[in-house]
């Protein structure tokens, strides 16, 4: 087992509790999740939702590929901006979602259905086997990470939605 493997099996633990805590947004009442504030965010709680199934459905394809292809041995390319970035651990606000992640309009129960299947499927993920992997795949604005970076960068991500879930409907986080 690497040194990092611990280290990537708590983020494991910590991306899975926030998937849960997603899951559990996706059941609330379906009246909370429509629930527009436009002084928070253009989206709607399920929309925000939708938008992180359609991203971590992207990284954990992405994160099995990485860990199914071949692995390079060398460590990869040094890339300052993400660890600064992941080390930091805060998406300012206002960015702008890539294409592809943006809400198409879901149904509640499929929004339901996609987050349960991120549940189990980042469940299923070997964290030594993440911890290990050197090899890399883009996001589209930090460069090329590690898929225990990716984990990393899910978490950050996801912790984010959550933070806007809870202000547009004046909740706790």
């Amino acid at each position: 087992m690497t040194q990092v493997a611990p280290d990537c099996a708590r983020q494991l633990r910590r991306t899975k509790a926030q998937l849960s805590r997603v899951l559990s947004w996706s059941l609330q009442p379906d009246s909370l999740l429509v629930i527009r504030n436009t002084s928070v965010s253009q989206w709607t709680p399920a929309e925000q939702i939708e938008h992180l199934a359609r991203v971590n459905f992207a990284i954990l394809q992405g994160i099995r590929a990485l860990l199914e292809g071949p692995n390079p041995s060398a460590a990869p390319v040094e890339n300052n901006a993400a660890k600064t970035y992941l080390a930091h651990g805060v998406i300012d606000a206002g960015r702008i979602a890539p294409p592809f992640s943006v809400p198409q309009g879901s149904t509640l129960e499929e929004i339901r259905r996609d987050t349960r299947a991120l549940v189990e499927g980042f469940g299923s993920l070997n964290p030594v086997a993440m911890a290990d992997c050197r090899a890399t795949f883009p996001n589209p604005g930090l460069g090329p990470l590690t898929a225990d970076q990716w984990l990393r960068f899910t978490e950050i991500h996801t912790f984010h939605h959550l933070n806007i879930l809870c202000k547009i409907v004046g909740a706790d986080l």
